[in-house]
């Protein structure tokens, strides 16, 4: 596997598990999102195990309903990106410039 393809994977996990404590810090429970967005809290618990990652499509559907702008959570991921994996991260690494630019040109509703 190539660099950007483990930093990719990483970036996801680090998604997942800040969604994760913004979806418990705002009052809501795993299975309470999915059951508003249509989907298993198994299948979540896949994404905070960093065994799946989550489209953005999902990402975005959590952040809705939970009230928060997908471009806070990816900004926080990315800063324990730095902070995590300095020697092997740079914010010029095309997965995660890519996703945290889509997280903050497309708003919540």
């Amino acid at each position: 596997m190539d660099n950007n393809s483990e930093l990719g994977k990483t970036f996801a996990h680090l998604v997942a598990t800040e969604l994760k404590g913004a979806i418990t810090a705002r009052g809501f429970t795993v299975a309470q999102v999915c059951e508003q967005i249509g989907t298993y809290p198994t299948t979540f618990s896949r994404y905070f195990a960093g065994k799946r990652s989550m489209t953005l499509d999902t990402f975005y559907a959590v952040c809705a309903v939970i009230g928060i702008e997908p471009a806070e959570i990816a900004d926080r991921a990315t800063k324990r990106m730095e902070t995590e994996t300095p020697a092997t991260y740079s914010t010029k690494d095309t997965y995660v410039r890519d996703y945290t630019e889509a997280a903050r040109s497309r708003k919540t509703e």
